[in-house]
């Protein structure tokens, strides 16, 4: 750094040495054709040949390597002091309800429902921008994961956190979700949009689900479903201390437990709370579905924030260079 200025992108300086080289090439080529023309011609070359000027040729190469040296310059955007700029920031504030229930262990989506909503939920919070997202967790009861936050790595790093070991043996019981979203949202009574989106494969086994959708809905909450699994439906595995498969559940009378996605509840459960259903896919067309209705919602104010700014001094050395150059071209 001198001067307060400095370089915001050092690792481009191998360009300086590209112009060098550039600029070597055509004053060769330029001193070759000299001497051919002062062989062939000598003193009568401005006479002989329309329109030479070596001169001239030699004032282009210059402001060539000029353009071509301020170019270079802007490329390693030179900066500087640093200073704060206060900006207001806006998004929604969305939460990922996410099944820990032991149906999640399922591998009727490859390689299980829990990997695969975990890899949903990545792939959707990588398209979303200027959001603030929170990971609620949820079987028999639900707890808070991760609050409501900005720091996308924070929110990964809790939601990595979820595995094998995190799930529950209990059932699903999706009031116990809404449940937690709806206090999560209840010092936000000023907000617009509350939305919930819930990775699930819709076992439910609320004993109070119809009261707490009219509480929802009278809160203003919007559920959106993503529905994991299939309607076939797959047997649910059970893994002994170190994390091997040993066998899979099974009911009073023996028989194989299986576990079915169960599509006709969250249709319900969405629509009449303002949102949408999805089926999970192999592709992202479920991403792609999901995050344009989370689009759709309108954005509200966070507040301001003070992020750091530099003062950019690359602009005018693209100036100087769109000058030599035209110069070049006019001569």
């Amino acid at each position: 750094m001198i001067n307060n200025l400095f370089f915001g992108s050092p690792e481009y300086s191998f360009i300086f040495i590209v112009c060098i080289v550039l600029v070597i090439m055509v004053w060769y080529r330029l001193h070759k054709t000299r001497r051919a023309i002062a062989l062939l011609a000598g003193r009568w070359a401005s006479v002989l040949i329309d329109n030479f000027s070596l001169m001239r040729a030699y004032a282009k190469l210059i402001l060539t390597a000029c353009g071509l040296f301020f170019l270079a310059i802007a490329l390693l955007q030179p900066r500087g002091k640093e200073y704060e700029d206060t900006v207001e920031q806006q998004g929604r504030d969305v939460y990922f309800a996410l099944d820990v229930s032991g149906s999640m262990l399922a591998c009727d989506v490859l390689p299980n429902r829990l990997v695969c909503a975990k890899e949903k939920i990545k792939q959707s919070i990588a398209r979303l921008s200027c959001e603030r997202v929170g990971l609620i967790l949820f079987s028999g009861s639900a707890f808070i994961q991760c609050p409501l936050t900005a720091d996308i790595g924070a929110f990964m790093t809790f939601l990595n956190y979820v595995d094998v070991e995190t799930i529950s043996s209990g059932t699903t019981a999706l009031d116990s979700a809404l449940n937690t979203a709806l206090e999560a949202f209840e010092h936000k009574q000023n907000k617009k949009n509350k939305l919930v989106v819930v990775f699930t494969d819709g076992e439910d086994f609320s004993a109070s689900l119809p009261q707490v959708k009219s509480r929802a809905h009278e809160q203003g909450l919007h559920i959106c479903a993503v529905g994991i699994g299939s309607l076939e439906g797959s047997p649910i595995p059970i893994f002994d201390d170190s994390g091997h498969a040993i066998g899979h559940q099974r009911d009073d009378s023996g028989a194989v437990v299986i576990s079915r996605l169960n599509e006709s509840l969250l249709c319900s459960l969405t629509h009449d709370l303002g949102g949408s259903y999805i089926r999970v896919t192999p592709d992202d067309t479920d991403v792609a579905a999901l995050v344009k209705k989370v689009q759709s919602f309108e954005k509200e104010a966070f507040g301001d924030t003070a992020i750091k700014k530099y003062d950019e001094k690359y602009p005018f050395f693209v100036l100087a260079s769109l000058v030599c150059f035209i110069a070049e071209w006019l001569l």
